[in-house]
């Protein structure tokens, strides 16, 4: 069980990471394309270069929350009526039906109970880290940054799956042999 939990959270996450790149990418670049029309389409010398490229950093971090978030929401159906090693996650509404197009309100549900876990499990890491650099008087890297809490999310994100699994009724992990 622990090698599908692993699978759909590795098949889950590499879809995520991707598509959150392609999607921030391209807002970015309408943003920086917008940012140069709007200022008049100026010849591209270097420090037009780098204030575009600024103006694109200075977004980056705002697009890339907003767009992770949304996408969290967006993907969360991968995770379900695929076999992986033999086992199923599977969504049951309350008539104890299983659910195969899950709507806007099934993702919500399972959605929010992940997000608030994986926000406590991120918060724990930041603590253990933080103590960890106190005490040890570590200062040598900066560790709050958008990298460290993409690899804290991915952390956090597949502890709480499992407990997410556990946790919710509507939400069963069957032997997809058990379905034929």
């Amino acid at each position: 069980m622990s090698k599908f939990i692993i699978s759909i959270w590795f098949f889950w996450i590499m879809q995520l990471t991707f598509k959150s790149i392609i999607t921030t990418t391209i807002i970015i670049l309408s943003i920086i394309t917008t940012v140069y029309f709007i200022k008049g389409r100026p010849e591209l010398h270097h420090d037009t270069l780098l204030a575009l490229f600024d103006v694109g950093l200075f977004f980056l971090p705002i697009v890339i929350s907003i767009v992770f978030l949304i996408l969290f929401i967006i993907t969360i159906p991968s995770l379900f009526n695929r076999t992986y090693n033999k086992y199923q996650l599977i969504f049951k509404n309350c008539k104890n039906e299983i659910v195969v197009d899950l709507l806007l309100k099934h993702r919500l549900k399972v959605w929010r109970f992940w997000l608030f876990g994986t926000i406590w499990a991120i918060a724990v890491q930041i603590t253990i880290i933080g103590t960890i650099r106190y005490f040890l008087n570590l200062h040598l890297v900066n560790w709050i940054s958008l990298y460290w809490f993409y690899i804290m999310f991915l952390i956090a994100s597949l502890i709480t799956l499992p407990l997410l699994i556990h946790r919710l009724k509507f939400l069963k992990l069957i032997n997809s042999s058990d379905l034929i």
